[in-house]
Order: C-alpha cells, then structure tokens, then sequence
C-alpha cells in the first residue's frame, strides 16, 4: 500500500500497489523516487523468484502511471534501490544485500522515465557477514547524489548521476 501527500502531508490518500499483478507474476513496490512537479517513479520486484523489475513512472503525483519499462539485469532481490534526480532521470542499484561472498554490485541511469538504461557502475565486492547490511541512494538535489554500495564504498555524482566516483573506507 501506498500513502501519498500534496499538500505537505496535512493530509493523506491511500493509493494502490502501482505494480500489481496477477498469481506467479505478481510484483511488490520496493522502492519509490520523487522529483519535482509531480513525478514519481517505483521499482516494482518480482513477489515470487521468476520475473523481471520494472519502473513505473508518473507526472501526476502517482494517480496514473506509465507502461512497466524493465531495468536490465532486475532480477528479485537483486535491484533494490531507486531514486531520481529530476523528472524523468532515474539511477536504479543494487540494494540490502547481507551475508557473505562475492556480489556484483551495480548502477544503471535512465534518462528518458527509463525507456533506456546505460551502465554507470559495476563491479565486484566481497561482503562481509558482521558488517551492517544498510544501503542508501539519493539525490540531494538535481545533480548531486550518493550511494552506499556495501560495507565499504561510497559513491557520489555531480552530474545527476551520469558519472560516480568511489570513496571507499578501510
């Protein structure tokens, strides 16, 4: 289920799961961007193991939405994160993971409401079962935003998330 606000959370509407579905193809809401003017997007992921994630978008504060555009790579549990820099620009990454072993991380851009998406990160990281599993990403405004990739890395755009530099801690 889904709460929206516009008017400054004075009040509330509750709005349906967006990702909908029917029996072994259905999907859950497991993130939802904002931008300004109205748009939104959600990451719709696969409730059972097989399917894809997809985006939906919306210019309306979330009363209609767009078609399902699948994000390349979605697989369940495996593209957790989403945000958007301004209307129609989405960053999509991997998000949660906990345990142990190797785990490519990764970060795909959209610029057009996620008709297109181009690789902006990807690569190997190797998890650590005692570290905390918390992920992050977000803009803070339309250029400039970050994302926590594991225990270890952070990355950051100033371009609205086109190119991401790596800051990793010890």
């Amino acid at each position: 289920m889904i709460f929206r606000s516009t008017d400054g959370g004075n009040s509330w509407q509750r709005l349906a799961d967006p990702c909908g579905g029917t029996r072994h193809n259905e999907h859950d809401a497991s993130g939802l961007a904002a931008a300004p003017g109205g748009f939104v997007a959600v990451l719709c992921e696969p409730r059972a193991g097989t399917g894809l994630t997809f985006v939906l978008t919306s210019a309306d504060y979330g009363s209609s939405w767009s078609p399902p555009r699948v994000v390349p790579g979605g697989t369940r549990h495996y593209l957790g994160l989403i945000a958007a820099a301004s209307p129609g620009r989405l960053v999509v990454a991997t998000g949660g993971a906990a345990g142990s072993g190797p785990l490519t991380c990764r970060l795909v851009v959209s610029t057009d409401n996620g008709l297109h998406w181009s690789p902006a990160v990807t690569g190997a990281t190797q998890l650590n079962p005692q570290a905390p599993g918390a992920s992050f990403l977000d803009f803070e405004d339309s250029r400039v935003g970050r994302w926590i990739s594991d225990e270890r890395d952070i990355w950051t755009t100033r371009d609205g998330g086109m190119r991401w530099l790596r800051r990793a801690f010890p």
